[in-house]
């Protein structure tokens, strides 16, 4: 009995450190190529795939507007109310008039209103 329980605990050992290694070099996703002091800047999630940062500015006035190319799905509708919401929150501006440009969004899979399983969420 002894000695089935080694054998056991032996086979169990390199089962796990097997599956370790497959984890780290063959499965374990890659994070996306942002540096360390940009994810402390950006405050976004998911975190998008690739970013750069620009010198510019961005005016933000009480016209700002959203865009869209094709017809909004009732859950991109409601996070671009739940932004307008956090942006009034953040600058203190009123946006009622929502009919200028600055924001334009392309939604090129018009997806359902809950996740399904399998869904690319990024």
């Amino acid at each position: 009995m002894k000695k089935f329980l080694k054998v056991l605990g032996i086979v169990l050992v390199f089962l796990v450190a097997g599956a370790a290694i497959v984890w780290f070099f063959f499965i374990k996703p890659t994070p996306p190529s942002i540096s360390d002091e940009d994810r402390a800047i950006l405050r976004v999630m998911p975190l998008p795939s690739e970013l750069e940062f620009g010198t510019g500015t961005f005016a933000i006035t009480e016209s700002f507007g959203v865009i869209f190319e094709q017809e909004p799905n009732p859950k991109i509708v409601k996070a671009i109310d739940r932004f307008y919401k956090q942006l009034e929150l953040t600058t203190k501006l009123s946006f009622t008039d929502r009919s200028g440009a600055g924001l334009q969004i392309q939604n090129l899979i018009n997806d359902e209103v809950y996740p399904q399983l399998q869904d690319d969420e990024s």
